[in-house]
């Protein structure tokens, strides 16, 4: 397929609904129809057909499982002032239906960020901040419980300290003999090979001239089988990382994890900016140890989980400092080695979009506007065909065409770009931020929307998109 892309405003005729008890409000907005592809093809999308959901707070996460049992609840997570997790049911009609799991009192201090449902009776989210490392850990509830009401944390974990075999440098060049919780800054969590995998960013100082520690990725062994479930530190606890700032970690089957590697961004009249270099790194679970590693270079890559296509031969990751989406072949893995390898393997060959030939989303994809922006999340489409891409400061979803040729990269420019919010600065709301793909064939499987983004401020939303 073929096609220019557009830039297209979507957010006129809306009108809200009343306050509704539970704190949620529904705002409705045109529906809008674009002829999208080439050869034929039509892709349509309407925003604002089932209505805009408000949150009470700003989310920080959303994920809907690719489970049997879950596939239809949406679950968010919220952060500062009414921490909770909000599962809505999809398969009711807008506002949807939802349980709300109130957080407020379970955690003492730090900050929800990332959101796992692991199964039926398991899900996981981590906190950061909080005084001297105490907000750092990972939690450990039941996503369906039989009443809200009650609803208690199975389990916390705090991040434990980490000590180094011989000093290594942080990224000023000075030696560090280990991290303390107080500098772990906790974020991305995955499960893997019966086994829990946590990465820490390690920032010493932040700010305009920030410094990280060497990046780790603590491991905990852990029982769910018992009731609560029981979690313990792993042999060995933790893995270093070949390059500074992990951000999140993403599971590929049982036995591989991929770790974003963001690198050091210092933060620069509200922008970011890379200092040191990029990349994605594999770790073997069964080896626990860094197999591979994807060299990005001054990438400065998204902090959320890495969208993976269903055949999970190819991997997307967004840039937080640019109009930039980044693109793996994850195909070359059959052949890593079985082995923890001394040096790690670098694949530059199976970069098929990296910091020099980017995939070009928001407005640059459209005009090729240089302008920065901050691709917070990519998320491939059930079939694989396509990934979406949100935009926090050009305010922009980006629909992208993803290869079906293994091994080939995909185009370079979107099919397509929404514009959900005004470009930042403003007033108004806050960019796009993470977002979730609906599992299942769309249409068939389910009807409505397909595409779930949140936006963060000055209350949270969440923005229903069909892409079908």
């Amino acid at each position: 397929m073929n096609t220019q892309p557009m830039l297209c405003p979507v957010r006129s005729g809306g009108r809200v609904f009343p306050l509704l008890s539970s704190g949620l409000l529904v705002a409705m907005a045109a529906a809008i129809v674009l002829a999208g592809c080439g050869g034929g093809s039509v892709l349509e999308v309407s925003l604002g057909k089932e209505g805009e959901t408000n949150l009470v707070s700003p989310p920080s996460n959303i994920q809907i499982p690719e489970l049997a049992g879950l596939s239809r609840y949406a679950y968010v997570i919220t952060t500062t002032s009414s921490q909770g997790i909000y599962r809505f049911d999809l398969d009711g009609r807008s506002p949807y239906p939802f349980v709300y799991l109130d957080l407020s009192g379970k955690i003492s201090e730090g900050v929800p960020d990332e959101l796992l449902i692991h199964d039926e009776e398991h899900g996981l989210f981590t906190t950061s901040g909080g005084r001297d490392g105490k907000g750092e850990g990972i939690h450990l509830f039941d996503p369906t419980p039989p009443s809200p009401e009650n609803f208690a944390l199975q389990a916390s974990v705090p991040v434990f300290p980490v000590l180094f075999d011989s000093a290594m440098l942080d990224s000023d060049g000075e030696s560090v003999n280990g991290i303390d919780p107080s500098d772990a800054y906790t974020s991305g969590v995955a499960v893997s090979n019966g086994k829990i995998y946590v990465c820490t960013s390690n920032f010493s100082r932040v700010g305009k001239y920030p410094v990280c520690s060497p990046g780790t990725v603590l491991i905990y062994q852990w029982d769910p089988a018992k009731d609560p479930p029981t979690v313990s530190r792993s042999d060995p606890p933790f893995i270093v990382t070949t390059s500074y700032n992990p951000t999140e970690v993403t599971a590929l089957g049982e036995r591989t994890v991929l770790v974003t590697n963001s690198g050091v961004l210092a933060i620069d009249e509200a922008r970011a900016v890379p200092l040191t270099e990029a990349s994605v790194d594999v770790i073997d679970t069964v080896l626990d140890c860094v197999v591979a590693t994807y060299p990005l270079g001054l990438a400065a890559l998204s902090y959320k989980t890495i969208g993976i296509t269903p055949d999970r031969t190819r991997a997307l990751v967004g840039s937080v400092a640019y109009n930039s989406v980044y693109e793996l072949d994850l195909t070359v893995l059959d052949d890593a080695p079985q082995s923890c390898p001394n040096p790690v393997p670098r694949l530059e060959s199976a970069v098929l979009a990296g910091p020099q030939d980017p995939i070009r989303v928001g407005q640059a994809g459209v005009a090729g506007v240089e302008t920065n922006d901050f691709v917070v999340q990519v998320a491939v489409s059930s079939d694989g065909t396509r990934a979406y891409a949100s935009g926090y400061n050009s305010g922009t979803l980006s629909v992208l065409e993803v290869e079906q040729e293994p091994g080939s990269p995909s185009p370079k420019r979107p099919l397509l770009v929404l514009s959900l919010t005004p470009p930042l600065p403003t007033q108004e709301d806050a960019g796009p931020g993470p977002l979730a793909v609906r599992p299942g064939i769309p249409g068939t499987d389910f009807s409505g929307p397909d595409l779930f983004v949140l936006i963060g401020l000055p209350i949270g939303k969440m923005f229903n998109v069909q892409t079908y």
